[in-house]
């Protein structure tokens, strides 16, 4: 099976890998060979929306006969196409001709176009043996800038005394002729292999013994396509990781209804794109309550096994193909989703609506209450040193604070009423107050919960059992929800100004009675929540800033072995926030 790209007449065919192949860290590029002069800045764009990478064979022939991508195209493909991963293939001569006879004028020529490269923006440039002692000095120059240089070797033949490079493309194509290669050559790469990069260009799907075997992936069937082996090494350019990891992780696992077993995984594999994170701290959400004591919620149903989860934070510990390296070892908060990024709702900006989500805990997708995790590089938020692995981990219920509040337009001056104490209602009576509001009464039945929420933001508590919050004269702005509670809701929304806003947040029933009078004769809004979008840079800043505390609302801590006292927890009056901690 293969996936075609195409666009203005290039057509790009690239290898379906199995998921054992791109567990290992295959990359697969794209040439911009083939494509039109005038349509490379489009291909190049078509190639990193389809997540592959872009590979530029960059011809160098004073003649003029034949220049491949041009230094010009290249720069308007790097300008162009920010987001795509590229390598420059350097090649000195026009194909069918003999490198050998590479001239004066080309060696020069490559010296300009080094000189001319950001390493910044290039995962490497590959060259040939003759090139790499010829621009030696060139080549020198360009890595003291920071770039990496590759070395392509024959397929037929390929040579182990390979010198001072940062990886290796096996070359299966080579003047002009497609060199079906004999495995048992490409054998010797192995050894390379294991400590350097290794990629192929062109032709058929090689196999490479050992660590590096490229078992399972299939014929490139037109184009030319660099796939690139990225072997755990210490190298700069290499997929690292921070630590000898285990081959395994403890992971807690809901079989049903309140039914958890502990169970050994292995270690999730970084594919391109993302990050392989050590867990550090794992919050305990409302839903994750949800689904361990009844097993659903609403269309979501646990029907197989179900690791929980979404609020974390913690270490990356690997990075995956495409991902900065110097991220190995950054403190992250997650935002425990991946939308498709094409369908029209994350094209217009609310990914969160994505009917193609994949979001930690939600049947079938597994969650955090274990070892480790793969996320999107741009998922995991790097956080200050100044925030706790707790805090980082709680910026996700913050997430959807910050998103109610956007939806209840609160403003400075707001009057905001917020039903519900719990975490999610405390956590939105303080973001409330850091978006301005200069009233927040917090409406619940639980005398210490209402106690509670006067010290974080409520500057007026009330106990919805001897206050009518409907007819008390609140006059409020913006009405929230955070109990699910259909009395609360009710009265809520009835609290609410002409043209104020209502936003529901609670977990409650799937069908309730709503005052549909008022909201008609007021033109009270009312809308729902259903995650974020673009939230943790303002979760961080206001954290950071002091604005609101997420230390202080934990009260448990947790190991795996007793997530089921970290979920049962909530039935303590005195409990607000527990947090599991995998590797203790």
């Amino acid at each position: 099976m293969t996936a075609a790209i195409s666009t203005d007449g290039a057509s790009f065919a690239v290898a379906a890998w199995s998921e054992v192949v791109a567990a290992r860290g295959v990359v697969v590029a794209g040439s911009l060979y083939a494509a039109p002069a005038g349509s490379r800045v489009d291909a190049a764009r078509a190639l990193a929306r389809a997540g592959r990478a872009v590979h530029v064979d960059l011809i160098v022939d004073p003649s003029g006969q034949h220049r491949g991508v041009t230094p010009v195209e290249l720069a308007e493909v790097l300008s162009g196409v920010p987001e795509a991963r590229v390598d420059v293939h350097l090649i000195p001569t026009a194909p069918g001709t003999n490198p050998a006879t590479t001239t004066t004028a080309a060696a020069r020529e490559i010296d300009a176009v080094l000189a001319g490269l950001d390493p910044s923006r290039l995962d490497h440039v590959t060259v040939d043996r003759g090139t790499l002692q010829r621009q030696a000095s060139a080549l020198e120059r360009f890595r003291d800038r920071g770039g990496a240089v590759w070395l392509e070797i024959p397929c037929e033949d390929p040579a182990t005394d390979v010198p001072d490079v940062d990886g290796l493309l096996v070359m299966l194509i080579s003047s002009g002729t497609r060199h079906d290669a004999d495995p048992a050559s490409l054998d010797k790469i192995a050894p390379l292999a294991a400590r350097l990069p290794v990629g192929v260009d062109g032709g058929v799907t090689p196999t490479i013994a050992g660590a590096a075997a490229l078992a399972g992936a299939r014929r490139i069937v037109s184009g030319r396509a660099l796939l690139s082996l990225r072997t755990p090494n210490p190298h700069p350019k290499g997929i690292t990781m921070s630590q000898n990891l285990p081959d395994s992780m403890r992971t807690s696992v809901l079989e049903g209804a309140k039914t958890l077993t502990i169970e050994d995984r292995p270690l999730p594999q970084a594919g391109p794109g993302d990050v392989l994170v050590r867990v550090a701290a794992v919050g305990v959400c409302g839903s994750d309550v949800h689904y361990f004591r009844h097993g659903r919620i609403g269309d979501f149903v646990v029907d197989g096994p179900l690791v929980l989860g979404h609020e974390l934070s913690g270490v990356i510990a690997a990075v995956g193909a495409g991902v900065d390296e110097a991220r190995i070892g950054q403190r992250v908060a997650i935002e425990p989703q991946k939308p498709c990024h094409r369908c029209r709702e994350c094209l217009a900006g609310h990914y969160n609506l994505c009917p193609n989500m994949e979001f930690y805990a939600t049947p079938p997708i597994d969650g955090a209450f274990t070892g480790y995790v793969t996320i999107e590089s741009a998922f995991a938020h790097a956080v200050p040193d100044s925030i706790s692995d707790e805090a980082a981990a709680l910026l996700e219920p913050l997430s959807v604070a910050i998103t109610t509040m956007r939806k209840a337009h609160v403003v400075p001056g707001s009057r905001v009423l917020i039903a519900g104490a719990g975490p999610i209602g405390i956590i939105c009576a303080q973001t409330a107050r850091a978006f301005g509001a200069s009233e927040v009464i917090v409406s619940d039945l639980v005398p210490e919960r209402r106690e509670r929420a006067l010290g974080y933001g409520a500057t007026q508590v009330v106990d919805p059992a001897e206050v009518d919050v409907a007819t008390a004269g609140f006059d409020v702005d913006a009405f929230v929800d955070a109990s699910g509670a259909p009395r609360a809701v009710f009265a809520g929304i009835q609290a609410v100004r002409p043209a104020g806003y209502a936003v529901l947040v609670g977990l409650g029933n799937s069908e309730m009675t709503l005052p549909v009078e008022h909201i008609q004769n007021k033109e009270v809004w009312v809308t729902g929540i259903f995650r974020y979008t673009d939230t943790w840079p303002a979760g961080i800043h206001l954290v950071e800033s002091g604005q609101v505390d997420l230390d202080s609302l934990v009260t448990g801590r947790f190991d795996l072995d007793h997530v089921e006292e970290a979920l049962e927890s909530d039935l303590d009056p005195a409990s607000l926030k527990s947090i599991v901690y995998p590797h203790q």
